[in-house]
């Protein structure tokens, strides 16, 4: 959520949180397998969107798997994905997106994707006719939030406060300072908890626990 704000003639965006966002576009997945007999596989995964694959039998199908990136947030990322004749931009579902990585499958006749949920594949969309076959291309368009440290969160607020030329708008950048601090607190929270689950799962192995540590410290690191 955001508001806007007028000053002086200008436009001042206060989002609800400081945060840095961008886009990270990743054209082809870190694995790829197919299973049964396929036409110009590597078509659907040479970057041009005008090019494809297509399995031939109803049993064909491909698996496709990405490593989420640090910082990826659900909220607005997507898979881009061109089969048949139809391009659509797919929501990853809360269940796939819960594993350690991405992991799609598209069958053949019709072109039909789905995710993998943990336990079973959840389908996203079906393409065309019971005999379509044809898959173009597909891509991953990364939302990537990093929220920033407690010292960012100060930084932050002075630059938005030094833009203000009224009381409000002083009081606007106070209340999201306050919101970005408590996110930051919630974030030690949750690496401190990230490093009890590791270290409960290491057993009694030392070395995977000095690990546990070590990440714990990384993360701290980077909020303060």
């Amino acid at each position: 959520m955001k508001r806007i704000i007028a000053i002086a003639g200008f436009l001042l965006v206060i989002f609800s949180t400081f945060v840095a966002a961008e886009t990270l576009y990743q054209e082809n997945p870190d694995n790829k397998l197919t299973v049964g007999t396929w036409s110009h596989s590597s078509w659907t995964t040479d970057g041009d969107w005008d090019t494809a694959g297509y399995g031939w039998y109803p049993s064909s199908y491909m698996l496709l798997d990405y490593n989420k990136p640090a910082d990826a947030e659900r909220t607005n990322t997507t898979w881009t994905f061109k089969g048949w004749e139809w391009m659509w931009d797919m929501d990853i579902p809360e269940d796939c997106w819960a594993q350690e990585s991405l992991n799609f499958k598209i069958t053949q006749r019709p072109v039909t994707t789905q995710c993998w949920n943990g336990v079973d594949w959840t389908e996203l969309e079906r393409f065309g006719s019971p005999s379509s076959c044809n898959f173009y291309e597909e891509a991953m368009v990364w939302n990537i939030v990093k929220k920033l440290s407690k010292e960012e969160c100060k930084s932050e607020y002075k630059t938005c406060k030094d833009t203000c030329t009224d009381k409000d708008c002083r009081q606007d950048c106070k209340e999201v300072k306050k919101s970005c601090l408590s996110e930051v607190k919630d974030a030690v929270k949750t690496c401190k908890q990230d490093a009890k689950v590791c270290k409960a799962d290491c057993g009694s192995d030392r070395t995977c626990k000095d690990s546990c540590k070590a990440d714990k410290a990384v993360c701290l690191a980077e909020l303060v």
